[in-house]
């Protein structure tokens, strides 16, 4: 392929030009991207527009976190709930307020990422 900038010959798979430095990839401004190529007869180059539009997923990492936080809030509550109800008659309980802390955090971290 040829360099669009100074027209010097470059290898197909080039992101830059070896001679001047200038990108063979123009983006486009809704988010395609055009690669210059050369024709089939290397009579020239040609621009070929893939409109795919480039789509990002989302990283799922928060829905892990969400659900780790949910099973630690129930199992704190849970054990907090035991204890009292065991104590009910006389005597000391425990309540799991690390446990429910780290796991409000852990739902708070999911929600924000």
């Amino acid at each position: 392929m040829f360099c669009k900038n100074c027209e010097k010959q470059i290898g197909d798979d080039e992101k830059f030009c070896g001679y001047c430095g200038a990108e063979t990839i123009e983006k486009i401004s809704d988010d395609r991207v055009r690669y210059t190529t050369p024709d089939k007869n290397h009579s020239g180059h040609t621009d070929n527009d893939f409109s795919q539009k480039y789509t990002t997923t989302r990283d799922n990492s928060g829905n892990g976190e969400i659900a780790v936080g949910v099973i630690a809030l129930i199992i704190g509550g849970a054990l907090t709930w035991i204890t009292y109800e065991a104590a009910s008659a006389g005597g000391t309980y425990f309540v799991f307020w690390g446990l429910m802390i780290y796991g409000g955090y852990k739902i708070l971290k999911g929600l924000a990422s």
